[in-house]
């Protein structure tokens, strides 16, 4: 039987390092860090943001794919729609027992899921926003992210961010269980099947992504430099691989994420692995 995953295993690359950039410099990116491997970030519009998802096929990595310009406009419709503001959700419960790409991120580049979470807080005009996690290394890594930004709680805060911490479970990182919980119930499906953006957090319509689908649009060329070309795919695709039994990183077991080119052949990816109310629109004015 192999033994538990660690919470940050060894991560590898193949082609150039995107979400994966300065993973060779330092453990964990801090804000200073961060910025100078990423770069400040230029705010988007709402109709900006999503012409930019859109334009680089950003799909949710949640396992639908679904398209992730839809539901951002579909999320902005339906709080102009009611007369509140979204809220900002990421879901970084993840509870697959083979799975570590968002723990990865979070833990070692929580500024990029930042990043993307308050782009789409800024472009949707939210001033609510959670992040939903199952680990304590994880809830220690945003937590102090969140920190070193000024970020907080407090009712006078322009944005109010927190760390939502549930316990360690399939279920917990279903769309609907984290929604439950930030409201303030269980950590677990309501027993029927429901929309997260008719159900929402507190009535309001959540934009809500896992980190592998939030942290691209902060890191899409169009937020730091010019747009890439038409038939560009900049968002990466982010995998976790299993490697043989008898290989281990230190006390670890043998799985780790990988970071290949979004148009990368099976084969050669083996290969290389094997060696308050509002009633206006989302904000257009950056």
């Amino acid at each position: 039987m192999n033994e538990a995953l660690p919470d940050v295993p060894e991560v590898r690359v193949v082609g150039l390092p995107q979400l994966t950039s300065g993973f060779d410099l330092v453990d964990r990116l801090d804000l200073p860090m961060h910025l100078k491997v990423h770069g400040p970030l230029e705010p988007l519009g709402g109709e900006q943001l999503a012409q930019l998802a859109e334009r680089i096929n950003l799909r949710g990595r949640g396992g639908a794919g679904f398209p992730f310009h839809k539901k951002l406009r579909s999320v902005a419709e339906s709080a102009i729609k009611r007369g509140v503001r979204p809220v900002v959700v990421v879901n970084g419960s993840e509870d697959e027992p083979a799975c570590r790409k968002d723990t990865v991120l979070i833990n070692r580049a929580p500024h990029l899921i930042l990043d993307g979470a308050l782009l789409c807080a800024e472009a949707m005009g939210a001033r609510t926003l959670v992040v939903g996690v199952t680990r304590e290394s994880t809830q220690r890594s945003m937590e102090a992210a969140l920190a070193e930004r000024g970020l907080s709680n407090g009712r006078r805060s322009a944005l109010r961010a927190r760390v939502q911490r549930n316990p360690v479970r399939m279920v917990t990182g279903a769309a609907a269980s984290l929604i439950r919980s930030i409201d303030g119930g269980p950590a677990i499906p309501p027993g029927r099947q429901t929309s997260a953006a008719n159900s929402g957090v507190g009535g309001a319509p959540p934009q809500l992504g896992n980190p592998e689908t939030i942290a691209p649009h902060a890191h899409a060329p169009a937020v730091r430099t010019p747009l890439p070309a038409p038939d560009r795919h900049p968002a990466p695709v982010r995998l976790t691989r299993r490697r043989p039994r008898t290989a281990r990183y230190g006390d670890g077991p043998g799985r780790a994420p990988a970071q290949p080119p979004s148009a990368a052949r099976t084969t050669a990816l083996a290969s290389s692995c094997t060696r308050r109310r509002w009633s206006g629109p989302w904000n257009d004015s950056a």
